[in-house]
């Protein structure tokens, strides 16, 4: 892989994502090969270069997505992380302002329903384990009194026949 010299970037980006898909763009990955490499999904790599961050999850995710992508085409994570922090400052600043409607929440997932179904499947699987497991260990558990009255009605019983 090509890793990108600090010369070559050196164009003044505002935008993290910007940032991002030109070191992409300049070390020929398409979004398919960068997915594979760095097991970011495409949605979540297309939001970064979009600077779409109301479609990515929580903000601690969003930071190591950046780092995972900028280690991937070979530049600096904390350039861009700094312009995140810049982006999402003045994203902030503008609500506050009222000069932009834009909802700005990094604490909590959009996809909570998927959430809800992933946590759901967890615990009923979870409880389907406990219960197969609790089965095991009462057959597992059977008294030795018991063990011994099925040995007894299995035994062989031994008959002699006296022929005269």
């Amino acid at each position: 892989m090509k890793h990108q010299n600090k010369e070559e970037l050196s164009e003044p980006f505002s935008l993290p994502g910007d940032l991002l898909k030109t070191a992409r763009e300049n070390v020929g990955l398409t979004r398919m090969q960068l997915a594979k490499r760095s097991r970011l999904t495409l949605n979540n790599i297309q939001a970064l270069e979009e600077n779409d961050w109301q479609a990515l999850p929580a903000l601690v995710y969003v930071r190591g997505f950046i780092r995972i992508y900028a280690r991937e085409v070979g530049i600096d994570s904390k350039q861009a992380i700094r312009l995140l922090d810049i982006c999402l400052a003045e994203e902030q600043e503008a609500k506050e302002m009222g000069l932009s409607e834009v909802q700005v929440s990094y604490t909590m997932p959009k996809n909570m329903d998927y959430l809800n179904t992933w946590r759901n499947q967890y615990l009923s699987t979870v409880a389907i384990i406990l219960m197969i497991g609790l089965t095991l260990m009462s057959l597992l558990s059977l008294s030795p009194s018991t063990l011994e009255a099925n040995e007894e009605d299995h035994k062989v019983v031994h008959i002699q026949i006296l022929v005269p």
